[in-house]
């Protein structure tokens, strides 16, 4: 139980900011978030690794000049499950949504906190799922994978130069809220925006 929570974590980072990358023969891992706060999920990220066996690290910078709020990395060393990794999430040297993905409130949490956000409106609230690392091919996958887990409402759309997923129907984004907030850890609430009068649990 722990190994596959621990799992569906790093496959929602790499839905989002997680990347894989080539050193010295290795696969490594490495993800940075700018805001000291963000140290949260990077952490959550980082004890993932370690339970699968990987040795992980992560840091807080203080770099005044170009991050006046501190910024957090993440890194690995490699080993055989990062390779493996590669070759579920790179198969062709560029992140693509594997074949075998499947979402879970777990794996969505962690997508929502590195490139989700919830914007209100008065008393209504918009969600949105950043998927420009993804062609449109991997996004109707992603919306296919949705529905599967239950999760419906989003919708592609274009947003500047790249697409993303948009939900706004209320109902959807209670429903959506609910099932990703237990997997929040207390300093993304911010990110969690209460749809009118609805009742979040």
């Amino acid at each position: 139980m722990v190994t596959e929570e621990a799992t569906q974590i790093i496959d929602g980072a790499l839905l989002s900011d997680l990347s894989l990358y080539h050193y010295h023969h290795q696969i490594r891992a490495s993800m940075a978030q700018s805001g000291r706060n963000h140290i949260d999920w990077v952490t959550i990220v980082a004890q993932s690794f370690i339970k699968l066996g990987v040795i992980a690290h992560c840091k807080i910078y203080d770099d005044i000049k170009k991050y006046p709020n501190g910024y957090c990395q993440l890194w690995t060393r490699g080993h055989p499950l990062t390779s493996a990794l590669y070759e579920r999430w790179y198969p062709s040297g560029k992140k693509a949504i594997p074949t075998d993905l499947i979402l879970t409130p777990v794996s969505l949490a962690n997508w929502f906190l590195g490139d989700g956000s919830s914007t209100q409106y008065g008393n209504s609230v918009t969600v949105k799922l950043s998927t420009q690392g993804f062609n449109i091919e991997d996004m109707n996958k992603l919306l296919t994978l949705l529905c599967d887990m239950g999760v419906h409402g989003f919708h592609m759309n274009k947003c500047g130069n790249y697409h993303a997923l948009y939900m706004g129907r209320k109902e959807d984004v209670l429903k959506f809220i609910n099932t990703i907030k237990p997997f929040i850890p207390n300093s993304f609430g911010y990110k969690l925006k209460n749809p009118g009068n609805y009742k979040m649990q």
